[in-house]
C-alpha cells in the first residue's frame, strides 16, 4: 500500500445517506535497510560493518541488531546505534556472512553482506626483500620450496590460503630456518597465497599458482 493517510467508510444500504467513517490511519513509506561490509579483512584486525536504514519511518522507535550467520543460525553481535548514517554498526575480524536487522513499528527488514577475502599485508620495510624470499617453482605442480638469503630471526607461523581466505595448510616456522618445503599436490588448480608471520610481528607474503 502506498504511503498516505487512509480511512474506511461504512454505508447502510437501507439508509444510503448515513455514512460512518473510521479514524484516519497514516501509512508510512516502507523503510529499507542496507548492510555494508568491507571486502577485505587484514589479518586479525577489527573492521567496522555499517547498517543503514533508508526512508526512516516518521513513527521512529526503531531498534537494530547485527548477526553473524553461522551454520544456518543467526548469532547476535555487539551492535552500536549510529546517527550518521542512521542505523547501527558492528565489528568483525574474520571472513563471514553477516545480517543487519532493523525493527520499526512492528515491521522488520534485513539485509545481508559478506567479507570474502583476507588481505595479505606486507610491512613498509618489505621484509620479504630484506630476507630475499624466493618461491620455486611457481607455477607449481605440487612441490614448493621457499628460500631465504639469511636465516629467519624468530619463530612464526606459515599459512597457505585459498582466494577466499580459507587456511588450507598451516605449519610452524622455527628460528634460524632458511629453507621451507611445502607440498600442495592435493590442492586443486588455482591461485593460493602464502602468508608468513614471525613472532616479532613481521609479515611476508607470496602468491603461488597450482597448475
Amino acid at each position: 500500500m502506498p504511503q498516505g493517510n487512509y480511512y474506511a467508510e461504512v454505508k447502510d444500504n437501507d439508509c444510503p445517506l448515513e455514512i460512518e467513517k473510521s479514524n484516519v490511519v497514516t501509512i508510512d513509506k516502507v523503510f529499507q535497510v542496507e548492510a555494508l561490509c568491507p571486502c577485505f579483512i587484514c589479518e586479525s584486525d577489527f573492521t567496522t560493518m555499517q547498517g543503514i536504514i533508508v526512508d526512516f519511518p516518521s513513527s521512529g522507535g526503531c531498534t537494530y541488531q547485527w548477526y553473524e550467520l553461522i551454520g544456518g543460525s543467526l548469532v547476535p553481535l555487539a551492535t552500536i546505534p549510529t546517527a550518521t548514517p542512521l542505523g547501527a554498526s558492528a565489528q568483525t575480524n574474520h571472513v563471514g556472512t553477516y545480517v543487519f536487522e532493523a525493527s520499526c513499528g512492528g515491521c522488520k527488514q534485513r539485509d545481508t553482506c559478506a567479507t570474502s577475502l583476507h588481505c595479505l599485508r606486507i610491512e613498509t620495510n618489505d621484509i620479504a626483500m630484506e630476507y630475499g624470499m624466493t618461491l620455486r617453482p611457481n607455477p607449481s605442480n605440487g612441490e614448493l620450496q621457499l628460500n631465504f638469503n639469511k636465516k629467519l630471526p624468530s619463530d612464526g607461523i606459515l599459512n597457505l590460503m585459498d582466494v577466499n581466505g580459507k587456511i588450507i595448510q598451516q605449519r610452524i616456522i622455527e628460528k634460524g630456518e632458511d629453507i621451507i618445503q611445502l607440498d600442495i599436490t592435493n590442492n586443486i588448480t588455482g591461485v593460493y597465497f602464502i602468508n608468513i608471520k614471525l613472532s616479532a610481528g613481521r609479515i611476508m607474503s607470496a602468491k603461488v599458482i597450482r597448475q
